[in-house]
């Protein structure tokens, strides 16, 4: 019963233009001289399946038109007009611990948390210190160029 009416729904359009089309063609119409009175010999009408594809193909046409749009108005300007509120809020670090277990280190301003996220709920750990300078400068990578960092490196293998 379902496919039946999914198919009267496709096919009405389709029916509805080739009716259409016979009750212009059935009427004489005078544009600057010229007349749509039938020629001599009639050529056949179109078929159902003709004005069928046709239909379907001005539908995709119109489905492709509103995506398009849809796709350059995301991506113009004026998306940005409403702005989501500056957030405090991120997440710096996550580990995962195994299925559905995960470790987060949040930050709010100027506080950072621990959070276990299990599937039973998420939690509180701890308080987190923020790692002090020392420590920051410890793993950052030494000062310089790239060159100059392979040939130390090579002159050190050496």
């Amino acid at each position: 019963m379902m496919h039946a009416r999914f198919a009267l729904f496709l096919l009405a359009p389709a029916v509805a233009l080739s009716m259409v089309g016979d009750v212009f063609a059935a009427t004489n119409v005078i544009i600057y001289g010229a007349t749509n009175a039938p020629a001599a010999s009639v050529a056949p009408s179109q078929g159902l399946v003709e004005v069928f594809i046709r239909t379907m193909g001005a539908l995709l046409i119109v489905i492709a038109l509103v995506l398009a749009a849809a796709w350059a108005f995301r991506r113009s300007k004026l998306f940005g007009l409403v702005k989501s509120g500056t957030g405090h809020l991120r997440v710096l670090e996550s580990k995962s611990l195994g299925a559905r277990h995960t470790l987060h280190v949040v930050e709010y301003g100027e506080q950072r948390f621990l959070i276990a996220d299990t599937p039973a709920g998420t939690n509180l750990i701890a308080p987190v210190n923020a790692p002090a300078a020392a420590a920051m400068a410890e793993s950052a990578p030494a000062p310089g160029t790239f060159a100059e960092k392979l040939r130390a490196l090579l002159d050190g293998k050496k």
